[in-house]
């Protein structure tokens, strides 16, 4: 999304109501916490500090790049990503979230 030049139509299959959370980010305890440092987190390879710059602008102003973070706060993160993208979007892009489960796949021979 942060890089398209021509029109572009995203479509995800997720049964849950929240894209990215999956059973890992979505838990319910600060307790539970990552098992890689904060610094060493990232949904972009090109910008290794995305997580740790993220944590320190949304609630956690002391975090560290060695900083274990609660699971649920990368869940927060992996959920601002695609939508900050979109925000910032072409017009010429669209995004669908379809709360189903993928049971084949097709090459479209169109």
């Amino acid at each position: 999304m942060r890089n398209a030049t021509t029109p572009l139509s995203i479509r995800v299959l997720e049964p849950r109501g929240g894209l990215g959370l999956g059973v890992a980010y979505s838990a319910a305890f600060d307790s539970h916490l990552l098992n890689v440092p904060a610094g060493d987190m990232s949904v972009f390879h090109d910008v290794p500090a995305h997580f740790f710059k993220w944590l320190r602008g949304n609630g956690h102003p002391r975090a560290e790049p060695t900083s274990f973070v609660p699971r649920r706060s990368y869940g927060a993160y992996l959920q601002s990503v695609p939508a900050d993208a979109l925000f910032q979007a072409r017009p010429e892009l669209t995004f669908e979230h379809v709360r189903s489960l993928a049971t084949r796949i097709s090459k479209n021979q169109g």
